[in-house]
């Protein structure tokens, strides 16, 4: 995207970047549901800062706002990815309220012009609060980080924290990443407190549910433990250019803590080619536990043509479904502008 940028003071910038984009979709759910019709798919704006504070140290802010059009549309202006940092020879710290989106589609799905199955068949996108480091550069093309998440959707800040440790290498037509979370700090359901009344007393009487009861208490509200459900998380994904096309896979599995709950496995790969103005692709993915039966999968087809960089017109159709069930799909074409 172009930008529009200015120098506050001899030694910061700011910048002005977003784009637009507008689209008909005709979509159809295994129901057999039809809904068709024009909507705003992507409207943003962003304001990111740089200052160089000397020494080799430097300064940065992003704020982004999401911009829908006008009408009764749901979020029309919105508040979306807001962060702020420092980086220099220690390497760089990040900290802000993002969305997360699925680790394994972008390079698992090869840069295909396509609408994409997170949410669908794929873990979708999460807003979540995060602070990360990011190591100087040990090797060329290598990069190391280490994150601490809050609790997803948390706003109470009662579920604990997720860490994750990723790395990501580039070298040449090669990309890879790969990362890690761990989950035994968060709690899926915050612990809920409740009180009783002892035997020889009317006064309520806080207690948790890892609380033992005295003889001849009475429960007026049953306190409830935290509820753990995912244990860890693992995703690794790669692409290679091989120059008429790119090739892309992504995999992820979860774990959780009971054995009741079997590892879930979700896999992706896609391919993407350019012709002249137009890129042409297609992607696969699929998300089942072990040991079941039912298996969610689905593909898209897309293609994408550029007026020029900044402008492109694309046509894309996806369509998901669970084992022995009717599909969902889903037809869009969309201009988009970025500035």
């Amino acid at each position: 995207m172009a930008a529009v940028s200015g120098t506050a003071f001899a030694q910061s910038s700011v910048s002005l970047t977003g784009k637009f984009g507008y689209a008909y979709t005709d979509a159809k759910t295994a129901a057999g549901v039809k809904t068709a019709g024009f909507q705003a798919t992507d409207g943003d704006l962003v304001a990111a800062a740089v200052e160089d504070l000397g020494g080799g140290l430097k300064a940065n802010a992003s704020l982004a706002l999401k911009l829908r059009g006008r009408g009764a549309q749901a979020s029309v202006v919105d508040g979306r990815d807001a962060t702020i940092g420092l980086s220099g020879a220690f390497g760089s710290i990040t900290a802000g309220a993002i969305e997360a989106g699925n680790g394994i589609m972008g390079l698992g799905q090869a840069g295909a012009p396509v609408i994409g199955l997170d949410g669908k068949v794929l873990d979708g996108a999460v807003n979540v609060d995060i602070v990360s480091y990011t190591l100087p550069t040990l090797a060329t093309g290598l990069t190391l980080k280490a994150s601490v998440i809050d609790g997803v959707g948390d706003v109470a800040r009662t579920k604990g924290n997720i860490s994750v440790f990723a790395v990501g290498y580039t070298a040449g037509a090669l990309n890879l990443s790969a990362d890690f979370s761990d989950y035994s700090k968060y709690a899926d359901a915050a612990a809920v407190g409740g009180t009783y009344l002892p035997s020889a007393s009317q006064t309520l009487t806080a207690y948790a549910a890892t609380d033992t009861l005295p003889s001849g208490a009475t429960v007026v509200a049953a306190a409830t433990a935290a509820v753990k459900a995912v244990d860890n998380r693992t995703r690794v994904s790669a692409s290679y250019n091989l120059g008429v096309a790119t090739v892309g896979l992504g995999y992820q599995v979860k774990s959780y803590v009971t054995a009741a709950n079997k590892d879930n496995k979700q896999m992706t790969y896609g391919v993407s080619a350019p012709l002249g103005a137009f890129t042409v692709g297609a992607v696969y993915a699929s998300s089942k536990d072990d040991g079941a039966t039912t298996k969610t999968t689905g593909n898209e087809f897309g293609v994408n043509y550029a007026f020029s960089q900044r402008t492109s017109l694309q046509v894309a159709r996806a369509s998901w479904k669970k084992t022995g069930a009717a599909a969902d799909t889903l037809l869009r074409a969309r201009l988009l502008h970025s500035f």
